[in-house]
């Protein structure tokens, strides 16, 4: 599964993410009628307001070692 992002056509990114990552942003998208977009968007939009780049390497490292 590919995700294709978009913010008012300006920079298009993909990921890849597993079943269950999809999943989840399914049930996001369905509870609030939202695009796969629109939540990763936020994600990203919420570290950058709350954490630095370092800080969030950190947690993400922190949360999810290799």
């Amino acid at each position: 599964f590919t995700l294709s992002i978009m913010n008012k056509k300006s920079i298009v990114i993909s990921i890849r993410i597993n079943k269950s990552q999809k999943s989840y942003l399914d049930k996001i998208s369905k509870t609030d009628d939202r695009t796969y977009a629109w939540i990763v968007q936020k994600y990203v939009e919420w570290f950058c307001q709350n954490k630095t780049p370092e800080e969030t390497l950190s947690l993400l490292k922190k949360t999810f070692p290799e």
